[in-house]
């Protein structure tokens, strides 16, 4: 019992903990600066398999800080879960060679992203977690209290 609920906990907190993370990271990037960049990759990246159809935006952006060039994929941080047909709009606005702007970080310049807005997954994530952090937590509190009341 005791390896099935560190694996659990170990489970769950990694998963917080990248969800945090990518929520923490595209609210940070709200303060980067911005600059020119030219779209060199633009299309949809389909994948199939027994749990159905996913897309993902397939970009690639170069652009230059301070006179020195640099090429990046990020749209944003955190999860990127999108329908069909957002993944068809952002990619037909983004079409290889237009310009866009591209959000930086000044300490990083190589550190970058397209979108700058919260979605819709970044609170949507946190709410899936949800059953399996009260899981955890109702399992070390049963842990914690049975022994006492033994």
């Amino acid at each position: 019992m005791l390896v099935w609920v560190l694996r659990w906990s170990d489970m769950t907190l990694t998963f917080d903990g990248i969800i945090v993370r990518g929520i923490l990271q595209q609210l940070q990037s709200r303060v980067y600066e911005r600059t020119a960049g030219l779209v060199t990759k633009s299309g949809v990246d389909v994948h199939s398999d027994s749990d159905g159809v996913s897309y993902r935006i397939d970009l690639e952006y170069s652009y230059e800080v301070d006179g020195v060039g640099y090429q990046n994929d990020r749209y944003r941080y955190g999860f990127e879960m999108f329908g069909r047909r957002d993944v068809r709009q952002i990619v037909a606005r983004h079409s290889v060679d237009s310009m866009v702007d591209v959000f930086y970080d000044p300490a990083e310049p190589q550190d970058t992203l397209f979108a700058l807005e919260i979605s819709w997954i970044d609170f949507f994530t946190p709410l899936l977690m949800l059953p399996f952090n009260l899981i955890m937590v109702a399992v070390f509190s049963y842990a914690v209290v049975a022994p006492i009341g033994n």
